[in-house]
């Protein structure tokens, strides 16, 4: 059974299309991530299906009710509660899933939960009985969870089977043809342009009748010079033809990396960067830290592991 349809829907924001499907389908129990680079349009995707907002274009429709989990950033639990983010989110977490609607809707669920509740968050969607639109940047969370993942690029909504660690395999492939498909139109149209340009310029070379020749010769001559020129000339335009009805390929964007380089001019004079003696951390009423001793040495890379809202 469909559960979601998406047919020609666009939507922009400001002159930017930020979403253009043609056609996408999510079956019912399908558990599927939604990946793309921030701002790629995945929670606007979202609040389409879930109808906090209108496409401009196309026609969406939803079989069956909606749970839909939204960012922490964007809830409200409790403004004086003392719980931490994760705690929070895990609270809102426990009370959408009692809603029993057939789909779920969940952006960044993970977010600022710590190793634990995110395996309780892991169990309780493996455990729902019905369909699942998840947005997440947890590879762990889209490897356990979803049968498919559909990728946001340039507005594009391209969906593919299995898991993230599948997409990636899939999408690594996908790349390597289209490297192997642009690099052979590249090849196939540098040959044809070479080869009109060497076609005009033989027809152009050739040589009118030399003066010694007589009339009749010079005729002879010059019809012979015309059938090769024609000749050439009728390759030329063959040549121009092939060209103009070679499959454009464009130039495969890839992935894109972030490199950041680090400060090299500062100098740690001190072997200890932090050093804190009866360090006591208190959130409103509740102590989180009591009378702590530590230190931190310069240079050094320091994990700070715990459970959510942990003293």
């Amino acid at each position: 059974m469909e559960k979601i349809k998406m047919l020609n829907v666009t939507k922009y924001i400001g002159d930017r299309k930020i979403i253009d499907i043609d056609n996408l389908i999510i079956q019912e129990n399908e558990k599927v991530g939604i990946v793309g680079k921030n701002g790629a349009g995945k929670t606007t995707l979202l609040k389409l299906i879930e109808g906090d907002i209108k496409a401009d274009t196309g026609e969406i429709e939803v079989n069956g009710s909606i749970t839909y989990i939204k960012q922490l950033d964007d809830i409200k639990i409790n403004a004086t509660t003392n719980l931490s983010g994760g705690e929070q989110m895990l609270a809102l977490i426990k009370e959408k899933l009692k809603e029993n609607t057939s789909i779920i809707l969940a952006d960044e669920p993970s977010t600022n939960m710590d190793m634990q509740n995110i395996e309780f968050l892991i169990k309780k969607l493996k455990e729902y009985a019905g369909t699942i639109l998840l947005i997440s940047h947890d590879r762990n969370v889209l490897d356990s969870i979803c049968s498919a993942i559909i990728e946001i690029d340039d507005g594009k909504v391209k969906k593919y089977k299995g898991n993230y660690t599948s997409y990636k395999i899939q999408k690594e492939a996908e790349l390597e043809r289209e490297k192997f498909e642009y690099n052979q139109y590249i090849k196939e149209k540098d040959k044809l342009e070479k080869a009109i340009i060497n076609a005009n310029n033989s027809a152009k070379s050739m040589r009118k009748a030399p003066k010694r020749m007589g009339n009749s010769e010079a005729r002879l001559h010059k019809r012979e010079a015309d059938n090769i020129r024609e000749k050439i000339e009728g390759h030329s335009t063959a040549l121009k033809t092939r060209l103009e009805k070679l499959e454009v390929k464009q130039k495969p964007k890839g992935e894109y990396s972030i490199y950041l380089k680090p400060p090299t001019n500062i100098i740690m004079k001190n072997k200890i960067v932090i050093n804190a003696d009866n360090f006591t951390l208190k959130a409103g009423n509740r102590i989180l830290i009591q009378n702590c001793k530590f230190y931190i040495e310069t240079n050094k890379i320091t994990a700070i592991i715990g459970r959510n809202g942990i003293r």
